[in-house]
């Protein structure tokens, strides 16, 4: 009993200086308009644990086609607009709002101030047109490109 209990300790000891070492959440910026959801709330510095059948074949959402690859995707990216599966309305999501012109060929999307990467990088237009160029480039094959392509006859 002596040793599990002074094994705990050491354990504990070690652990110490990965906890404490551990960054701070940035305080929220009251400029910054981010997206709040129900559900249970994440802590900082935790994980992500999903169950799966098999593991991913990528987490890149351009070329990913496997339903476990998109389904571990969709929890760790945002879309612009998002689809309320219960109700089937469109809500907001990266984008705080848009337009649609009168002829459905020109959408105008406002996004949320303050969105930032994870690796702290602002998320900006620059990135939306990128993400587009990728998608829609014949070369990368991205199996979401002809979601992408409105066709009018």
């Amino acid at each position: 009993m002596k040793l599990i209990a002074r094994l705990a300790l050491f354990v504990c000891l070690l652990a110490a200086p990965c906890v404490a070492a551990a960054p701070a959440p940035a305080l929220l910026n009251p400029a910054e308009e981010l997206q709040r959801v129900d559900g249970e709330l994440g802590r900082y510095g935790g994980h992500l644990v999903i169950g799966q059948r098999s593991e991913p074949k990528t987490l890149n959402p351009v070329t990913a086609t496997d339903a476990v690859s998109r389904e571990v995707i969709g929890r760790l990216m945002s879309d612009l607009i998002s689809i309320n599966r219960a109700s089937q309305q469109t809500e907001p999501g990266l984008a705080k709002s848009w337009t649609t012109s009168a002829d459905g060929r020109i959408f105008t999307l406002k996004l949320r101030k303050g969105i930032r990467f994870s690796d702290g990088h602002p998320f900006d237009a620059d990135d939306v047109i990128f993400s587009f160029n990728v998608y829609l480039d014949e070369a990368v094959n991205s199996p979401q490109r002809d979601l992408l392509i409105i066709r009018f006859e």
